[in-house]
C-alpha cells in the first residue's frame, strides 16, 4: 500500500493535509487547533476543556439537536479531545460525505452559539468528568509541579472545580475568538479524495473562521525534582520522568526502543522482573509523550506498599542492566513490533488522519509510513547501547506515593538508576523496647 502525503498552506493560514486512501470506503478528518491547557491563564485553568464541550453544543444557525440531526444525516461519527497542547476535533464518513460533513463541522467550530443555558449544563458535565484527585491524577499533578514549577504543565486539562465555576460567556467568546483562528488550525484528512478537492472543500467550509496566527508553541523548563505523598493505604505508585527536549530526533528513536524495550508491551523486561520472575505487581509499564516542544518518557509501577523499596531496587536495576546490556535479539525483536505499530496505523484511518495533524504540528520530517519504519530499522546496538546509557546519566524527576515507613530514599532511587548503591543512613532509634 503506497501513501501520498499532501500538504498545502492556504492563503489565510489554514494547513490541510492530505494522505489518499485509494481503496477505503471511508474518508477520516481530524481538525486540530494548537491550543490546549497549557496555554490557558491559571484563573481559566480548564476553558480549553470547557470549549470543547461547547462546540457540540451548535452554531447560531444549527442548535445542538439541529447540528447532530446534521451529522446523522451524512451518517458520520464526530469526537473531539482537548490536550495540553490541542484541542483536536474528530469525524469519519463515507468518502462522498466528505465535504457536508466538513462543512456541517466548521459551521460549529467557527460559529459556536455558546447559549448561557449549555454553558451551565456543560459545566456540570465537565464536573462530572474531574476525578477530583484521583491516585493516577494525583501522582501526575504533583510529579509535574515539581519537574515543571511555576509552570502551566502542572495544571490538569479538566482544570478545577472553582476555576471552571468561575468562567464566563464573556470568558469563552474572548478565548475561541483568540485562538479558534486560520493560523492556528491543521485539517487531515485520510480519503479517496484528490488534493485539490479537500483544499476546495477546506476552503468553502472554514470560509467564516476569523483570520489569526499560530498561538506560539508552548515550551516547559524541567526540573529534576522529586516528591514523596505518604498514604494509609496499601498501594505505592512510582513514577520516573525523563525530559528528552535536548535529543536528536535519531537519539529519540533509540530511547524509542529502548521504553519500548523496557516496559511497552506485556512481555517487557519489567514485567519479565516483576511480575513473572517474583510477582510484585500486576502491570509495570513505559510511555511517552510530546507537549509542545517538550518529549517525555515514563516509567510507571504500581505495587504493594510494603514492597515498594525492593520494587524500586528492581526498576534501577532493571533500567541500567538493558541499558548496558541490550541485545540483537532485543532489538531485532523491537523493531519487528515497531514495524507493525507503526504500519497498522495505515488501516485506522482516524488514528492515521491525527498522526498526520500531529506530525505537521511538530514539525516531524519523516511523514511517510513505510520511510519511518526504515528510520528505526537503521539503528544500530551500538548507537542504542550509547544513547540509552546516556539517558541515565540524566538526573530524572520522581515521584513515590504510599506508606512512609517502607518509602524508600531519593537518594537511594537515583543510585540504583545509574547502577549504584546509596549509602546507608543511619537507622531509627526504636521508640519502644521489651523489658524483661
Amino acid at each position: 500500500m503506497q501513501t501520498q502525503i499532501q500538504t498545502t498552506r492556504l492563503p489565510n493560514g489554514i494547513t490541510v493535509v492530505t494522505d489518499q486512501a485509494l481503496h477505503f470506503q471511508a474518508a477520516a478528518i481530524s481538525m486540530k487547533f494548537a491550543v490546549g491547557s497549557a496555554h490557558e491563564p491559571e484563573e481559566l485553568s480548564g476553558i480549553s476543556h470547557l470549549l470543547e464541550h461547547l462546540i457540540f453544543r451548535g452554531s447560531d444557525q444549527l442548535n445542538g439537536n439541529a447540528f447532530q440531526q446534521a451529522i446523522g444525516a451524512v451518517g458520520a461519527n464526530i469526537n473531539g479531545q482537548t490536550n495540553e497542547d490541542t484541542t483536536t476535533y474528530t469525524a469519519s464518513a463515507l468518502n462522498e460525505d466528505l465535504g457536508p460533513t466538513l462543512k456541517v463541522f466548521a459551521d460549529v467550530l467557527c460559529n459556536p452559539k455558546l447559549d448561557e443555558e449549555d454553558i451551565k449544563l456543560e459545566k456540570q458535565i465537565v464536573e462530572q468528568e474531574n476525578c477530583r484527585g484521583c491516585a493516577s491524577c494525583t501522582m501526575r499533578d504533583s510529579l509535574y509541579a515539581v519537574a515543571y514549577p511555576d509552570q502551566p504543565l502542572r495544571h490538569p486539562v479538566v482544570g478545577y472545580e472553582d476555576t471552571i465555576e468561575s468562567i464566563t460567556r464573556d470568558d469563552l467568546l474572548a478565548y475561541h475568538a483568540q485562538h479558534y483562528v486560520t493560523g492556528n488550525l491543521i485539517v487531515s484528512v485520510v480519503s479517496a479524495a484528490e488534493h485539490e478537492d479537500v483544499v476546495a472543500h477546506v476552503k468553502d467550509a472554514f470560509a467564516n473562521l476569523p483570520n489569526g496566527p499560530r498561538s506560539a508553541m508552548p515550551i516547559f523548563e524541567f526540573t529534576p525534582g522529586e516528591i514523596g505523598i505518604s498514604s494509609g493505604g496499601d498501594r505505592a505508585a512510582i513514577q520516573i520522568h525523563y525530559d528528552l527536549s535536548g535529543l536528536t530526533e535519531d537519539q529519540r528513536r533509540c530511547l524509542d526502543f529502548y521504553s519500548e524495550i523496557l516496559g511497552g508491551h506485556g512481555f517487557s523486561k519489567l514485567m519479565e522482573e516483576l511480575r513473572e520472575k517474583r510477582g510484585l505487581v500486576y502491570s509495570a509499564w513505559t510511555f511517552e509523550d510530546e507537549i509542545g516542544a517538550n518529549r517525555f518518557m515514563n516509567v510507571s509501577v504500581w505495587c504493594d506498599s510494603r514492597k515498594i523499596t525492593e520494587v524500586t531496587d528492581l526498576i534501577g536495576k532493571c533500567m541500567y542492566d538493558l541499558a548496558h546490556n541490550l541485545t540483537e535479539q532485543d532489538l531485532n525483536e523491537a523493531k519487528r513490533r515497531c514495524r507493525t505499530g507503526i504500519l497498522q496505523f495505515l488501516d485506522n484511518l482516524t488514528l492515521r488522519a491525527d498522526m498526520n495533524a500531529a506530525d505537521e504540528l511538530y514539525g516531524v520530517t519523516v511523514r511517510d509510513p513505510f520511510k519511518r519504519v526504515a528510520t528505526y530499522l537503521d539503528i544500530s546496538l551500538e548507537y542504542l547501547r550509547n544513547v540509552s546509557q546516556e539517558l541515565l546519566k540524566q538526573e530524572p524527576a520522581i515521584f513515590l506515593g504510599g506508606s512512609q515507613r517502607s518509602m524508600p530514599s531519593f537518594d537511594r532511587v537515583r543510585a540504583a538508576l545509574k547502577g549504584e548503591t546509596a549509602p546507608e543512613k543511619p537507622k531509627r532509634g526504636r521508640l519502644f523496647s521489651l523489658v524483661n
